[in-house]
C-alpha cells in the first residue's frame, strides 16, 4: 500500500470522529470553510502551473470536479440539518442522535475528500494536464538560442517580433500539436522534436497539445483524399503511446501536457458557428491541398473545412506564443494568428521546419505510406531501414535528426556513401535506444546483409503451394499480391537459401526465404 492509497481511510475515520464530537453549526461552518479553501488552494496551483488560461470554455474536468464537490457538500449539509430537525420523532435522545448523525456526515465528508485528493494526485494523463515548473536559470540565452533556431527553421513568421521578445528575455508558451492517428511517432517528428527542446533548454514552456479531439476529423494538409475517419477509442489508444516515445527527446518535468477534447468537445454549436464566423471559405479553399483538389474535381468533406479552424482554436485556448511545425502546416499556423486576433490575443509567431522524406527517398515520411522509421521500433529495424535510405538523403538525415553537432557531421560527410550511410544508422539507434543497442544492432546488420549470413532466429511457416514461389510469397504474408510478388522476384530481390530465387524456383522442406533485406521464413511443407 502506498501513502496515497491511505488517504480513503485516515479521511473517513478523521472526519467521522470530527462528526461524532461536534455539533451541527460548527459541522456546516467547517465544511463551507473546507469548499472554499478547497477551490481556491486548486486553483491557485493550477494557475501557478500555467494550466488555467482565459479561454471561452469554461468546463473543463477541474471546474466540473469543483461543481460536484459544492454539491455533495451542500447536500451533506442538508441532510444533517433536516436530521436534527427530525430527530424528535426518532426514538433516540438528542446529544446521541447528534453524535450518530455527525459521525456519518463526517464519514461521507471523508469519503468524498478523499476521492477528490485521489484524483487530483493519480488522475490519468488524458483527463489533466502537466504543468510545467519555472525553468532552472533565470537568463534566457536569447540572442544564441535565436541564431541557431533561424538556422534550423524554413519560415519565421515574425521573424523581428519573435527576435524582439527573444532579446528581452520574455518567457514564451510554445506549442506544438500531435494529432494520435496512429501508435508510432516517426523519425521525421524529430526535426519538431529537437526545436521544442530547444525552447525548453533556453527556458521557455513547451505546451503539447494531444490532438485527439481533431484526430477524429483528421488533418487535410498535404492530401489528395480524405483522411479514413477513426473511432475515439483508436484515438484513444494511440495516444496512450506517445508519452514514452516523446520523452526520448523532451524533459517530461518541463512539458504542459494538454487534450484540445478539454475545449473542443465542450463547445456548443453555437460556439462552433461564432468560431467559423471569424474567417471566411474563400480563406479555407485558399489553402494548396484544398485548392489542388477543386482543380482536380476530388471531393472535400465539410468535415475537412472545421480542420484548421480547431487547430487555431488550440492556440487560443492555451495562448500560445509561439507554433512549430513542418512547412506542411504552415497554413495551419498563420491561420492560428488570424484566430487569435479575432479573440483579441496577440497573434503567435510561427516557425516552420523542413519535412523529412521517408526511406522511399521521395514522399514525406509518414506511417500511412509505409515508408517511415518509428522512434519505438526495434534498433534492428532502425539499423536497417536506415541502410535502406537513397545515398542522396543521409547528409540531409544526419543534419536534421542525428543529433550530432556539425563538427562531427561534416567529419560523416566525408566519408564514402556506405559508410556515411552506416554511421547515421548507429547514430539513430544510438539516441533512441542506447550505446548497446546501436553496437547489437549493427552486428545484426552485418551478420544478416554483409557476411550473407541468416539471423539467430528465422521464424517458420507451414505453406500449401510450394511449387509456386510468386504464391508463396503471398502466403507467407511478403506480397499483397501474386503481380507485387513476380515483381520482387523479376528485379532479384527474392532469395531462397541465400541464392537468387528465378520465377520458376521450387521451395523444399527446411529452405529459408528471404524477400527484401528484413524478412526471412523456414519453409515447412504439409
Amino acid at each position: 500500500m502506498t501513502w496515497v492509497d491511505a488517504i480513503p481511510f485516515v479521511f473517513i475515520i478523521g472526519y467521522g470522529v470530527l462528526g461524532y464530537f461536534t455539533g451541527l453549526i460548527r459541522r456546516i461552518i467547517s465544511l463551507v470553510a473546507l469548499y472554499i479553501a478547497f477551490v481556491a488552494a486548486t486553483n491557485m496551483g493550477l494557475q501557478a502551473g500555467g494550466i488555467l488560461q482565459q479561454t471561452s470554455s469554461t468546463s473543463t474536468p477541474d471546474a466540473r470536479i469543483y461543481g460536484f464537490f459544492g454539491i455533495v457538500f451542500v447536500v451533506l449539509i442538508v441532510l444533517d440539518a433536516a436530521g436534527q430537525l427530525a430527530h424528535s420523532q426518532i426514538q433516540l435522545e438528542a446529544i446521541v442522535f447528534n453524535h450518530v448523525s455527525g459521525a456519518v456526515v463526517g464519514v461521507l465528508t471523508g469519503l468524498i475528500l478523499s476521492v477528490l485528493l485521489v484524483y487530483e494526485l493519480q488522475c490519468p494523463p488524458i483527463r489533466r494536464s502537466i504543468s510545467a515548473p519555472a525553468p532552472s536559470t533565470p537568463e534566457l540565452m536569447s540572442g544564441e538560442f535565436f541564431g541557431r533556431l533561424r538556422e534550423r527553421a524554413v519560415e519565421i513568421h515574425v521573424e523581428d517580433h519573435m527576435r524582439a521578445r527573444l532579446e528581452r528575455g520574455d518567457s514564451l508558451r510554445v506549442k506544438l500539436g500531435l494529432d494520435p492517428t496512429a501508435p508510432d511517432l516517426h523519425v521525421g517528428h524529430l526535426v519538431v522534436l529537437d526545436a521544442l527542446r530547444a525552447f525548453q533548454d533556453d527556458g521557455h514552456t513547451v505546451v503539447l497539445i494531444i490532438g485527439d479531439h481533431t484526430a477524429l476529423i483528421g488533418d487535410p494538409s498535404g492530401r489528395s483524399e480524405t483522411r479514413p475517419v477513426l473511432t475515439p477509442a483508436q484515438v484513444a489508444a494511440n495516444a496512450e503511446t506517445y508519452f514514452e516515445q516523446v520523452d526520448m527527446v523532451l524533459d517530461r518535468a518541463r512539458i504542459e501536457i494538454r487534450y484540445n477534447s478539454e475545449w473542443l468537445a465542450a463547445m456548443t454549436a453555437a460556439d462552433v458557428l461564432r468560431l467559423m464566423s471569424k474567417a471566411t471559405l474563400q480563406q479555407i479553399l485558399q489553402r494548396e491541398d484544398f485548392s489542388d483538389r477543386v482543380k482536380a474535381g476530388t471531393p472535400i468533406g465539410a468535415h475537412e473545412i472545421l480542420y484548421p479552424f480547431n487547430q487555431a482554436y488550440d492556440s487560443v485556448a492555451v495562448n500560445a506564443d509561439v507554433e512549430i511545425g513542418g512547412t506542411d502546416q504552415l497554413f495551419n499556423l498563420l491561420f492560428g494568428r488570424e484566430i487569435q486576433k479575432a479573440y483579441d490575443q496577440e497573434p503567435q509567431d510561427v516557425a516552420v521546419f523542413p519535412l523529412l522524406e521517408g526511406t522511399d527517398g521521395s514522399a514525406k515520411m509518414s506511417k500511412s505510406l509505409g515508408n517511415y522509421i518509428g522512434l519505438a521500433e526495434p534498433p534492428e529495424e532502425i539499423y536497417g531501414k536506415t541502410m535502406s535510405i537513397p545515398d542522396q538523403l543521409t547528409e540531409k538525415y544526419l543534419r536534421l535528426v542525428s543529433g550530432l553537432p556539425s563538427t562531427e557531421i561534416e567529419k560523416v560527410v566525408a566519408m564514402k556513401p556506405r559508410d556515411a550511410k552506416a554511421a547515421l544508422a548507429r547514430q539513430l539507434v544510438n539516441r533512441l535506444h542506447g550505446e548497446e543497442a546501436a553496437a547489437r544492432a549493427e552486428a545484426d546488420f552485418d551478420r544478416k546483409f554483409r557476411q550473407r549470413d541468416l539471423p539467430d532466429s528465422v521464424p517458420e511457416r507451414r505453406v500449401t503451394s510450394p511449387h509456386d514461389l510468386a504464391e508463396t510469397i503471398v502466403e507467407v504474408g511478403f506480397a499483397k499480391s501474386r503481380s507485387e510478388a513476380r515483381r520482387l522476384i523479376d528485379q532479384g530481390g527474392v532469395r531462397i537459401s541465400g541464392q537468387k530465387a528465378p520465377m520458376d524456383a521450387e521451395l523444399h522442406d527446411g529452405d529459408v526465404l528471404q524477400v527484401g533485406k528484413r524478412s526471412f521464413v523456414r519453409i515447412r511443407l504439409g
